[in-house]
This record gives C-alpha cells, structure tokens and sequence, in this order.
C-alpha cells in the first residue's frame, strides 16, 4: 500500500481532533486564562496577568446618561468629597450636582454620611462648603497639601499666603461713615482671626494673642456700613445684628476646628496602618 505523504498526513490530523493525543491537542488549544509563562528553562515561571484597569471616563460619561431617579440614589449615599470629585469630572454630572433647585437634597444627604460634619453656615453654598472642609488646595495660590483652615474668614491658606494676606488693626487706615461707631468697635464686631504671639511668650504668663483681619472681609463690611447705617437707630440694628453672627460664627469655628483636628488624626492613623502593612509584605 503506497505511504501518503507527510503533508497529506497532517492536514487529516489536523481536521480529526480524535486522532489526535489529549496531550497533545491540548498544547494546540488556545487557553483562555490569564496566565502566561516567562522565561526559559529553570526561569519558566507561571505570571498573572493584572486586569486591565476600567476606563473611567467612559464610566463617567455612562452615569450621566442613567435615569436621574438612579442617580440621586447613588449619590445619596456618597460623602460631600466625592460630590465634589464627580462636579468636576463631566460637564454633565457637574451640571447636575450645581443645580440650585435639583441638588440640595443630594448634598445634605452627603453631608449627613459624615458622622459629626459641623453644618454648613448659611452664606455658603454646598459646593463652597465641601471645598472647604475636604479640598486641600490652598485658595490663594492653589498650591497642594494645605491643611491650614482659617475658619473666620471661611478659606484655607498655605502658611505663605496667610502671612501675606492678614493685616493688623494699626495697618487699617478707615474710619466709618457715618462715624456712629468707632475704628476699633467695628474692628471688633467683623470676623478676625486671632493667633498667639510667639514672639512674647513667657512662663510667667498666658501667651498673648495677636488679631489679624482680612482686608477684603474689612471693605466689604464698610460697604455695607455705609450702606445700611444712616442715623443711630440704623446703628444700633446693625451693631446688634453684627454681634449676633459674631456669636454664630464662634460657635461654627470651634466646632469646625475640633472636627477638622479629628479627621486629620484619623487620616494619619490610617497612613500609619498602611506603612505597616505595607513593610509587613
């Protein structure tokens, strides 16, 4: 019987998966996991491969299309940080989340998911407020990693531009108009930050605090003066309307600073619990 030829030989093992060895149609199989071998020889070692990372902005742009009902109840179970991410990755989700009429509800939401968030004042809007307590940019120059909050003056400022910006009472050159109040009466009565006074500290005594004002906080309040203050009655409201936020204001700041201090304890709590994992590996 004459021998076929070796090519005609392989074409019909080819097309007969019975015919061939499992050992050996398993080697012609493509697998279908995610390993692959590296190396040769003793080096022939079996690698996984890391799934490929989702497209984000593809999940984004998805979300946005989703019915708003779905949305809202997703975002109502975000914190006020990652509202503030979301506004400013799409423009359609940061439409969305700076709706005055549509996303309040979103936002007090949020902010109830924070245990212990102070409330937000009431001349600050939701987006403001969340870029305050959890956005580390310095507000003046935009630098990063600013932890430093003056909570009077509602801004957070790198120690370099809170220098450059804070004024003391000597270096305000006004006097109001109508002069139904003095310079320093009225000093008293706008938000100012106060700071101890490194300088004159003594073991003998209490440290002493220094004042310093915002000059863009002190114009705006002589604009209104001048504006509202017409005769002593006028006055006399408005000292007392003045004193009033004052009092709301102090209350707002301690509560903000004992809430800030706590969460940047936690923060390097949980830096410090990862460096250990991290050396334990």
């Amino acid at each position: 019987m004459p021998k076929r030829k070796a090519s005609a030989q392989k074409a019909e093992a080819i097309n007969n998966e019975d015919s061939i060895p499992s050992a050996k149609r398993a080697k012609t199989q493509k697998s279908s996991s995610t390993t692959r071998r590296r190396g040769k020889g003793k080096n022939n070692k079996i690698v996984e491969e890391k799934p490929k990372k989702p497209d984000l902005r593809a999940l984004l742009l998805d979300l946005a299309q989703a019915p708003l009902d779905i949305v809202i109840a997703i975002f109502q179970h975000l914190e006020p940080y990652d509202l503030l991410c979301l506004a400013r990755s799409t423009k359609d989700i940061r439409r969305m989340l700076l709706s005055e009429s549509n996303s309040h509800f979103i936002w007090e939401a949020a902010r109830a998911n924070v245990p212990g968030l102070p409330p937000k004042p009431d001349d600050m809007d939701e987006p403001a407020y969340a870029n305050l307590m959890y956005d580390a940019h310095c507000h003046e120059c935009l630098g990063l990693n600013c932890a430093n909050v003056v909570w009077e003056w509602k801004m957070r400022l790198c120690r370099s531009c809170e220098k450059d910006l804070r004024i003391q009472s000597d270096e305000l050159d006004f006097v109001p108009n109508p002069p139904f109040v003095t310079k320093e009466e009225f000093l008293e009565l706008i938000p100012y930050h106060s700071m101890v006074d490194v300088k004159n500290v003594t073991y003998v005594r209490p440290a002493p605090r220094v004042n310093f004002w915002l000059e863009s906080i002190v114009n705006d309040y002589l604009e209104e003066y001048e504006r509202e203050v017409i005769d002593e009655v006028s006055a006399l409201e408005w000292r007392t309307r003045l004193k009033a936020e004052k009092d709301v204001l102090n209350k707002q700041v301690k509560k903000c600073q004992r809430w800030h201090v706590r969460r940047l304890d936690e923060r390097a709590y949980q830096r410090e619990l990862l460096l250990k994992e991290r050396r334990l590996e």
